[in-house]
């Protein structure tokens, strides 16, 4: 699983492009010069609410605006003994961090070029940006839903003891067991995504509508998802999770196991957050040194976090 320092370091130093890192490039005896093309396909950013504080910290509190439910009484002018109130919440402060890289070609290496791509290589720059990105997606959201990093309420992402904003109620849990994805461990997250209590114990009934999952898994979740009968079963019985939810396969995340289930809420009812202080950044600029013909630095500052996140539900899989 992605670490947070890997992250760090991730397309975080300088690198020149000169003729003996570069052989290949002015190599007379070349017939042909091949460019990797950079595939990068956006694909976890559009469940994070994006946020950009004024300074390199964003604090965000979860204060609900649900009120507790009208008290029985047979006077309603006694409205001293029947005050309702609302609901506390959890704070939480993303703290941003920087991220930067430079791209230098030496004049040599422009004289040089016999493929005529070194120049193109800028182009590698931006989508390093958004590689960083979808890493940071995968980092908050599936590789560390289940250890490691903690939400407003103290707890992963995906745990089974989170507290209730109110404590007089019972607390929730989003977590399924630690088993094989399969039908049935998807019926129970089912049940227990529409079973799910809210903030003043009463319920509040979620529905999956994404299972975001790792390409080792796509198999066994079209098995699941598609059968109009169950699967592995001789009985011929109608497969209750037949069309469900909408499926999602992850290429980015780094887990062969563990998935996730998405309700339809968005924005702070979510709960993922991008952070973003400085969007990407790409300028050219010019060094003293004559021997460097061309320059690009790249610059962004954000962070990846959540805060409660009552329409998730995750298992880690086995």
């Amino acid at each position: 699983m992605a670490t947070e320092s890997a992250i760090t370091n991730w397309m975080a130093h300088p690198g020149v492009v000169d003729v003996p890192s570069n052989p290949d490039a002015i190599d007379k005896a070349m017939d042909a010069w091949i460019m990797r093309a950079d595939t990068l396909k956006p694909e976890l950013g559009q469940f994070f609410e994006r946020r950009k504080p004024v300074t390199d910290s964003l604090k965000i509190t979860t204060l609900g605006s649900e009120l507790e439910l009208p008290k029985l009484s047979s006077d309603t002018a006694a409205l001293s003994g029947n005050t309702v109130e609302p609901t506390q919440g959890y704070d939480i402060t993303f703290t941003t961090r920087n991220f930067y890289s430079i791209l230098e070609i030496t004049d040599d290496m422009l004289k040089m070029d016999l493929s005529g791509k070194i120049s193109g290589m800028m182009q590698g720059m931006p989508n390093s940006y958004r590689r960083l990105y979808e890493y940071a997606y995968v980092y908050s959201l599936i590789d560390n839903a289940f250890a490691n990093v903690v939400g407003a309420d103290g707890c992963y992402l995906c745990s089974d003891s989170h507290p209730n904003e109110l404590s007089r109620h019972s607390g929730w849990d989003n977590l399924e067991a630690a088993s094989a994805f399969s039908d049935t461990t998807w019926a129970t997250c089912r049940v227990n995504m529409m079973t799910r209590k809210g903030r003043l114990g009463d319920p509040d009934p979620r529905l999956p509508k994404t299972l975001i999952h790792p390409p080792a898994l796509t198999q066994t979740v079209f098995r699941v998802l598609r059968s109009p009968l169950l699967p592995g079963y001789a009985l011929n019985d109608a497969n209750w999770n037949q069309d469900s939810v909408t499926p999602m396969p992850s290429h980015w995340m780094t887990s062969t196991t563990a998935w996730l289930a998405l309700d339809g809420s968005t924005g702070d009812e979510r709960g993922l957050y991008l952070v973003e202080r400085q969007a990407p950044e790409i300028t050219q600029f010019k060094r003293e040194n004559p021997y460097i013909k061309k320059s690009w630095a790249g610059k962004a500052a954000f962070v990846t976090g959540f805060s409660i996140c009552r329409g998730i539900h995750g298992s880690v899989g086995a």
